[in-house]
């Protein structure tokens, strides 16, 4: 049985059409249909998956408007390659193509902005570029594949402008060092190398702690700025400075810390609190208003140098100070009968003695 002539018209017409275009795609004509070769393979991909899903879809279609139903098998391949291709889709092409967008909006911005009389390598200019064409079409090609390297250093540089600098990570070496210090040396200015940190030598601070620390004497510079200086002072009231019942003489820094509360407490309207039991220890254990001072006199140089001078004592084996022994105020007795006791208390035992020896 021989086929009807309109088949047969419609196979050649078919066949001719299917030539033309495969030799038409094959063609350097149309270089911009074939994927280019270091483009992003993502997007390819996804191209292929796009076109591979709407067949399916039409075919699908199709066998519903042909049976109405698919009860009976027939599209059911097309139905699970219509689930494969969307899983690959949702799965697979969309969280990577989330990762890649910074690079795909860099490159999309590269194409949108690039000019529409300069058109991509044709197969022509890249056998001239590898050298493989003849002189002649080579030097006819000579001014466009220039114009084209051209653009594509720019689209390079564009591309490269946010790579991250691997330089910074490097150490320089020393001679690195030296030579860019004498390039910048160039100018007259001195500017010393660069060198590694150093910690400077601290002082032992153990030695400093063993030292007696000398303290400054504020009465020796009230007294060179009252007595020495010819400039006008206000001096306080005749009494006001006595403290203790004369034992202690108040200083220039304690009216001035008084002169100071006073002034706040009449500002703020506020009573300032006294001095605690715990402020009081602190002071009385840093020396305080009676450190070295006995009656408005600051015996702190005489005491500096006792110290001074018995200090090679104890190290020569006696147990006792003999500044501490020469402070204490003894009785008449010695040591048995009551030494180093308060004055009065020797006496008071004695009469209780003999007051005892009467009774009897």
């Amino acid at each position: 049985m021989s086929p009807p002539p309109d088949l047969l018209e419609t196979l050649t017409t078919l066949t001719t059409s299917i030539t033309t275009a495969s030799t038409s795609l094959q063609s350097a004509e149309l270089p911009t249909l074939t994927p280019p070769e270091n483009g992003i393979s993502l997007l390819d991909l996804k191209n292929e998956l796009l076109l591979s899903y709407i067949h399916n879809a039409v075919f699908l279609v199709l066998v519903r408007l042909r049976s109405g139903t698919l009860s009976n098998g027939v599209g059911a391949d097309a139905v699970k390659e219509l689930v494969k291709i969307r899983v690959l889709l949702e799965r697979g092409v969309k969280p990577l193509e989330g990762k890649l967008k910074y690079q795909i909006d860099k490159v999309i911005a590269a194409a949108s902005s690039a000019p529409a009389d300069i058109a991509p390598m044709t197969t022509k200019e890249i056998e001239v570029r590898n050298g493989k064409g003849s002189g002649k079409d080579s030097s006819d090609e000579d001014g466009d594949a220039i114009e084209h390297s051209d653009y594509v250093s720019t689209l390079v540089r564009k591309e490269l402008a946010f790579r991250p600098n691997t330089a910074a990570l490097v150490r320089p070496s020393a001679p690195a060092l030296s030579h860019s210090s004498t390039v910048n040396s160039s100018d007259g200015i001195y500017r010393p190398p660069r060198i590694s940190a150093t910690a400077m030598p601290e002082p032992n601070k153990a030695a400093e702690e063993g030292k007696p620390l000398r303290r400054k004497s504020h009465m020796l510079d009230e007294f060179v700025a009252d007595e020495l200086s010819t400039a006008p002072l206000a001096e306080p009231s005749v009494g006001s400075t006595i403290i203790d019942s004369g034992r202690v003489v108040k200083t220039a820094r304690d009216r001035r810390e008084e002169r100071e509360r006073q002034e706040y407490e009449e500002s703020n309207f506020v009573r300032l609190p006294k001095m605690g039991k715990k402020e009081a220890r602190e002071l009385k254990r840093r020396g305080g208003r009676e450190a070295n001072g006995l009656g408005g006199e600051d015996w702190s140089s005489f005491t500096g140098d006792i110290e001074r001078l018995t200090k090679g004592v104890d190290r020569a084996g006696k147990s006792a100070k003999l500044l501490e022994r020469s402070r204490k105020r003894r009785g008449d007795g010695g040591e048995e009968e009551g030494g180093s006791l308060r004055v009065g208390e020797n006496f008071e035992r004695r009469k209780e003695r003999v007051s005892k020896r009467r009774r009897i």
